[in-house]
């Protein structure tokens, strides 16, 4: 865990744009779930994605420039670093609405320590429905059952 939390803070150090996204949220929200794995979702531009990829040299995970500026175009791009259960991927897609517009309603909160944004759980209801798999309507439903009774409510989550 140190790797990741080592990850987390130089994300953070280098003023990347990210959120936490999965089963890290799920637990953030008030539902925990085993979990190998963190997924990262990145803004998508160019400034962003050159400060993830000095983020990454740092880290030890370089990628080159030209993998830098295709993780800003709008095609789907994902970076997998380590294994089970560090495990983490990076991504410039999630869900259906943007990166903005989720980015907009984001919550501070903490991961391993590190000052970290997740999605309002709205955002993540929604980004969960959006990929529709089996395990994301048991999520749902969780999400959806917790609802007052989350220790975090919609008014909570504005910033």
């Amino acid at each position: 865990m140190d790797d990741l939390r080592d990850l987390l803070s130089i994300l953070r150090s280098h003023n990347v744009d990210y959120l936490i996204i999965g089963a890290h949220t799920l637990a953030f929200h008030g539902h925990a779930r085993a979990t190998n794995y963190v997924d990262i979702w990145v803004r998508q531009d160019l400034d962003n994605s050159l400060r993830l990829s000095e983020a990454l040299r740092e880290f030890g995970a370089a990628i080159s420039e030209e993998d830098a500026k295709r993780f800003a175009e709008p095609s789907r791009h994902m970076i997998r670093l380590g294994v089970p259960p560090t495990m983490v991927d990076i991504l410039n897609f999630a869900g259906e609405e943007s990166f903005e517009q989720v980015w907009s309603g984001r919550i501070q909160g903490t991961l391993l320590d590190v000052s970290v944004h997740f999605p309002s759980r709205t955002a993540l209801i929604q980004m969960k429905r959006a990929a529709g798999r089996p395990q994301d309507l048991v999520d749902i439903a969780k999400l959806e059952q917790l609802g007052e009774h989350s220790s975090r409510t919609e008014s909570d989550e504005s910033q």
